[in-house]
This record gives C-alpha cells, structure tokens and sequence, in this order.
C-alpha cells in the first residue's frame, strides 16, 4: 500500500551520501538540483502516506493543513530547504524530514493494519 513512498525514502537514502559530498567538497551549487529533486520527491512521499493525489507546489502548504500524517512544522522546514538548497543546513534538515517520514510510514501501516 505504501510501497510507492517507500520508494522515495530508499531513493534519498541511496543519493543523500552524494549530495553530502557535494557540500563537503564546497560544490554548493552542484547540489541544488538534487536536493530540489529530492525535496519534491519528500513531498510526493507525504501526500502518499496520507493517501492524497500530488499537488503542485503552490497548494502544497494548504494540503499539508489536512493531512493526518506529517513530521511537525513541515511546511516552514520544506519552504526553507526549497528557498535555499545550497545551504548545508538544508541538507541537514532533509535528512531529518526524510528520517522522520520514515517513522510515519511505519506508524501508518500499523495504524492501517489495526483498521483491517
């Protein structure tokens, strides 16, 4: 059921070492791309978890008001990453958005097995 976030998570975990390199090696504008791309693929991750269809990025801090499933604060954390990839910082604070999206998915699918 949730096999399609999951995707997503694995996918950071597989490219976050390469996007930490990058700003080890001071390469910070190498790194806004992926750490876009990887933004939007969280973003993709949560409306899966809370069974919703992707939005564009303009309804996006709209959306999360409604969803039941969100690492807290989500919409300020995911504004300052997309405002600002190129600081370490950002990187530091997706890894915690995707660490902790992991722990919702977990948490859903008991909470989904439960309803069964």
């Amino acid at each position: 059921m949730f096999d399609k976030g999951k995707q997503y998570i694995a996918e950071w975990k597989r490219s976050k070492d390469t996007i930490a390199t990058l700003y080890n090696e001071r390469k910070y504008k190498d790194a806004v791309e992926p750490m876009l791309q990887q933004v939007t693929a969280f973003k993709k991750a949560l409306y899966e978890v809370n069974k919703k269809n992707d939005s564009s990025r303009e309804t996006f801090q709209s959306d999360v008001k409604d969803f039941s499933y969100k690492p807290m604060n989500v919409t300020d954390r995911v504004t300052f990453i997309e405002e600002n990839p190129e600081q370490y910082h950002c990187y530091i604070q997706l890894n915690e958005l995707f660490m902790e999206l992991e722990k919702i998915y977990a948490r859903a699918e008991i909470m989904e097995a439960r309803n069964s």
